[in-house]
């Protein structure tokens, strides 16, 4: 195939690749699981799928959090602001998002909105506490 320009990458990238992704998903989830255990609260995490093709919504426990896997064509932020609509009727929510737009729809279904700056600020506030303790 002379001539012919390929994009392809080696199955040792590939596999790296994706080795780091599921490295990152795995240390989001332990880390939030930590927070929500401490917290005493039930996180909710959604990845967006809008662009997979033929993506069902799924979700999955790990422990004390809900992982959304929203379906094609749905975004994160269209399940979020669904999912706010319903749990703020019954439920202290709130939305972790720094999305300006996102907050405001948020607000107006009723639950409380946190920057991801803040959010961040407060998770490795509760990490410093659970040092703390476990090494007493």
């Amino acid at each position: 195939m002379a001539g012919q320009k390929t994009n392809n990458i080696s199955k040792k990238e590939a596999t790296a690749y994706l080795c780091k992704r599921l490295l990152i998903y795995q240390f989001s989830v332990d880390i939030l699981c930590n927070y929500a255990g401490y917290r005493k609260c039930v996180p909710i995490l959604v990845f967006d799928a809008y662009r997979v093709k033929g993506a069902g919504r799924e979700q999955e426990t790990w422990h004390n959090l809900h992982v959304i896997y929203t379906r094609e064509a749905e975004t994160a932020d269209m399940f979020i602001e669904r999912a706010t609509h319903e749990l703020a009727k019954n439920h202290r929510v709130r939305v972790v998002s720094s999305d300006g737009a996102e907050q405001i729809i948020i607000l107006g279904n009723g639950a409380l909105r946190v920057s991801a700056r803040a959010f961040e600020r407060e998770v490795r506030a509760v990490e410093a506490e659970i040092r703390e303790f476990l090494d007493q």
